[in-house]
């Protein structure tokens, strides 16, 4: 199946481990054929974004969804939630949730979900 998607001038888009960023004067539709995994830039962070235990946690989620791998960041993955947890124990609910999609093996909306989390993780403070 196709995927098809609008980009606006210098927006990033992730496909498996590249980065591709649109680099024309107007907004540009990209056709993507295949079964590597996409995230747009809204969804994603860099490593330089701070060290909160939500931003962490969405970071690592980001990695299994790009690199297509679970298991190698699985003890990562329950650190972050561990730490954020202590530090935020009313985000349990959204932790639940991405528990759960990672469980059903969509880690696009665990990506998602995490995303959510650090939004809210961030107001917060």
């Amino acid at each position: 199946m196709t995927l098809k998607l609008v980009l606006k001038p210098g927006e990033p888009l992730f496909i498996g481990g590249a980065e591709i960023r649109i680099m024309s004067a107007g907004n540009c539709t990209v056709l993507v054929e295949g079964d590597a995994p996409i995230l747009r830039a809204q969804y994603a962070v860099d490593d330089d974004e701070g060290d909160a235990a939500a931003t962490r946690l969405q970071r690592i989620l980001q990695r299994m969804y790009l690199g297509n791998d679970v298991v190698a960041h699985r003890d990562a993955y329950m650190a972050a939630v561990t730490d954020l947890l202590a530090a935020h124990p009313e985000h349990a609910a959204l932790v639940k949730q991405t528990n759960k999609w990672l469980a059903a093996g969509d880690i696009y909306k665990a990506v998602r979900t995490a995303h959510k989390l650090s939004e809210t993780a961030s107001r917060s403070h």
